[in-house]
């Protein structure tokens, strides 16, 4: 066609023994859309039209017995320019397409793989596929490979993409940008990896992570840690009004964390094995407000940390759950104003919970704290200060009944003062009680 053309140039040494060959391909310039209608349009119906290049491509190499014995490609590049693409049939396509890479040392001996060090570099304008559309899309890619016997690799990419678009039947546009970046090194033919590390994030609303480590596709070993953080404000200021009204509440700030720590290994049908693992949830200073029953609260933070252990023989077994929440006010029922207050509490069970047959009777203690300066109310005008209350509570959880037996609870409450109607007012009371329920069938 009249937009192909190559540039090449090459020599070959000791041609009768064992030989050394040299390339230069100066230049290779290629119209898509020509090759494909000189063979038939293969990709019909769709459409497909840009230019390929190569350029400055240096390969050396010797033969042994006629076999390749070695060949090297010192430097060179391969571009994609003003590519764009077209299938109706899917709604799909590519506008304003390129993609150039680099190559800078790649080593083969006996055709095997020995050495790459090269680049890419992805952009893309606009890519629509049904009711998706992704804009200024730009992807960075590093690769570092060498090793005569395991290859140890290296990648390091990012990638962003300035507004990912989806057309909601019912709410409309809904759309952000969308980062990610990260590294990873091992050895992949064998399934290690001995670190990586991802990271993610969307508008300003969203940052996430992913690391750790992998040995032998995880059948030796794994270790993971995600991580996500999230701006409940600002993640709302995306979304359309309409999502929130079916659940009657209104959300001004707070932020939603997640940490966690995995580790254990992978079985030959890569399915888990003995793991352990760790998790840290939290909402902070969350400002809610409910409209049906009428509640609203002012710099509530809940925060939930446990272990966790599973075994395939077992089941799961989660030691200790321990949740503590604190606010500064909560208004009730147009008439009930509580805070600032704290509560903490602690869930303890040493039974693994079998997920394939009857746990039996899994025994339970849990521990409660609650620290609350004052509650009113303005009908009837009643007022509380200082409420303290500890209690424990041991029972038997009996799964299959979905029924808590033989139960004990202890406390202790204290209170400073409570007033009311203008009228009655007491000092400091407090009360030790113990309550026991051993068979509520009686």
């Amino acid at each position: 066609g009249k937009g192909n053309q190559v540039k090449l140039a090459g020599e070959i040494s000791k041609f009768s023994a064992q030989p050394d060959f040299r390339l230069n391909l100066q230049e290779a310039v290629f119209n898509l859309k020509e090759i494909l209608e000189l063979a038939g349009n293969p990709v019909k119906p769709a459409t497909v039209d840009g230019i390929l290049k190569l350029a400055n491509l240096e390969v050396n190499g010797h033969l042994q017995n006629s076999q390749p014995e070695m060949i090297a490609i010192s430097k060179g590049s391969i571009a994609i320019d003003s590519f764009s693409a077209n299938y109706p049939q899917s709604a799909a396509k590519i506008e304003g397409a390129r993609l150039a890479v680099d190559l800078q040392d790649i080593k083969l001996e006996n055709l095997a793989l020995r050495q790459v060090s090269a680049q890419s570099s992805l952009t893309v304008s606009k890519t629509v596929f049904k009711d998706i559309t992704v804009s200024n899309f730009n992807q960075q890619l590093r690769v570092n490979a060498e090793g005569s016997g395991p290859m140890v690799t290296k990648l390091v990419f990012s990638t962003v993409a300035g507004n990912v678009e989806y057309l909601h039947p019912q709410w409309g546009k809904l759309g952000s940008g969308l980062r990610m970046e990260g590294t990873a090194e091992g050895d992949l033919s064998a399934g290690d990896l001995n670190q990586f590390k991802v990271k993610l994030g969307s508008g300003s609303f969203l940052n996430a992570s992913l690391q750790g480590k992998i040995e032998d596709f995880g059948k030796k070993d794994f270790q993971i840690d995600p991580s996500l953080n999230l701006d409940i404000d600002a993640f709302l200021r995306v979304l359309p009004p309409e999502i929130m009204k079916p659940l009657g509440m209104t959300l001004n700030r707070g932020i939603a964390e997640i940490n966690a720590h995995i580790q254990g290994t992978l079985d030959d049908k890569y399915q888990m094995q003995s793991t352990k693992g760790k998790a840290d949830l939290s909402l902070k200073e969350v400002d809610f407000q409910l409209g049906k029953p009428a509640i609203g609260a002012k710099s509530f933070t809940l925060q939930a940390s446990f272990p966790l252990e599973y075994s395939p023989a077992k089941g799961i077994k989660i030691p200790v759950i321990d949740l503590n929440s604190r606010f500064v006010k909560i208004k009730a029922l147009d008439n009930w104003e509580i805070g600032p207050a704290e509560l903490r509490s602690r869930l303890t069970s040493q039974q693994f919970f079998s997920l394939t047959k009857d746990p039996g009777i899994v025994p339970l203690n849990y521990q409660v704290a609650l620290a609350l300066a004052s509650i009113q109310s303005g009908k009837p005008e009643v007022k509380l200060a200082k409420l303290a209350l500890e209690a424990s509570l041991r029972g038997d959880f009996v799964p299959a009944d979905k029924d808590v037996r033989n139960i004990t609870l202890t406390g202790d409450m204290s209170v400073d003062n409570i007033e009311g109607l203008q009228k009655y007012k007491t000092g400091k009371a407090r009360t030790v009680f113990t309550v026991d329920i051993h068979d509520r069938t009686l």
